[in-house]
């Protein structure tokens, strides 16, 4: 029984614990269902629950791109809320403002202190702005935290050889935003053609096992291995596509790996079987290039967390 299911039938059990129900509208949306998880939100009538209410609403509003209804979401939480100008500034990258973006989230982090999170949401905008150096400067100050304060993440032991246990995908490493400012640091030397260090950053990250690695970090591994191994690269993005959500990415770079190494029967039944992706994930694919992949949230392109912090199932 998966986490959705635990909380619908404590919620049916106990109708009175209005926050299993919230529970349950969270677990929903962490699955991308989020039609019944505005379902359930709905049914929620707990004065004490509207703000986490209104900020889970909002959220899946933010992963369903309805940027106008999630910022009139925002928009109600009271002012002195931290999390609100952080949502708010998440808004502004979704609708390419990054200027905007960087300005809040460096007022969010002078409001709330370093967060490894809002670290890296700043480095993200830097790289949106191409602004490479401030960048790699944050994503290293991530990672030396991370070395510092988790030694159980084993950070670096892989492009050293060195052989270590699997670590597992917890909310600790979530608030780490070790994986997430990994990926940035792949796309960074990516960009810059620099494909060894690239390689490196995502063998030095926390080691985990493949069926634990995010839809993010799978993509960029499959990138990082499409000139030297053709079948392990495209049966990453052939399993990716059959994911939802898959990285926005995964279809033009799978396209383009099949046209490069001449397979275009192959290219042409990926675009027969998947017709709502072509206007979709084609939109901003440039020719000739591989597409890199940045960060696990809902959105292909890597967008800072949208926050509603006191909500977590993990932290309950």
């Amino acid at each position: 029984m998966n986490a959705a299911d635990c909380y619908s039938q404590l919620a049916y059990n106990y109708p009175n614990h209005t926050e299993y129900r919230l529970y349950h509208a969270q677990a929903l949306y962490n699955a991308f269902r989020p039609a019944d998880a505005l379902t359930v939100v709905s049914t929620i009538e707990d004065e004490i629950l509207l703000n986490d209410s209104i900020k889970l609403e909002a959220a899946i509003k933010y992963q369903e791109d309805d940027l106008v209804n999630c910022r009139i979401l925002v928009e109600q939480l009271p002012t002195l809320d931290p999390t609100v100008l952080i949502n708010t500034a998440c808004i502004d990258y979704k609708e390419g403002n990054y200027e905007e973006a960087l300005k809040k989230f460096n007022e969010a982090t002078e409001f709330s202190g370093y967060q490894p999170g809002l670290a890296y949401s700043i480095a993200l905008c830097h790289y949106r702005r191409r602004d490479y150096g401030s960048a790699l400067t944050l994503i290293e100050e991530i990672i030396k935290r991370g070395v510092k304060d988790h030694p159980e993440f084993n950070i670096g032991m892989g492009s050293e050889g060195i052989e270590v246990n699997f670590i597992q995908n917890t909310q600790k490493l979530h608030e780490s935003a070790l994986i997430e400012a990994f990926n940035l640091r792949f796309a960074i030397y990516y960009r810059m053609k620099d494909y060894k260090l690239a390689k490196e950053s995502l063998a030095d990250m926390p080691p985990r096992n493949e069926h634990d690695a995010d839809p993010i970090t799978l993509h960029n591994l499959a990138i990082s291995n499409a000139n030297t191994d053709f079948g392990d690269s495209s049966s990453k993005l052939q399993f990716l596509l059959g994911i939802n959500p898959f990285p926005q990415e995964t279809f033009a770079n799978l396209l383009f790996l099949y046209c490069k190494n001449d397979y275009f029967g192959l290219a042409a039944d990926v675009l027969a079987e998947n017709p709502s992706h072509t206007f979709y994930c084609l939109s901003q694919v440039g020719a000739g290039k591989y597409n890199v992949n940045y960060r696990k949230t809902c959105n292909s392109l890597a967008s800072p967390l949208f926050n509603f912090s006191n909500m977590y199932l993990g932290s309950q």
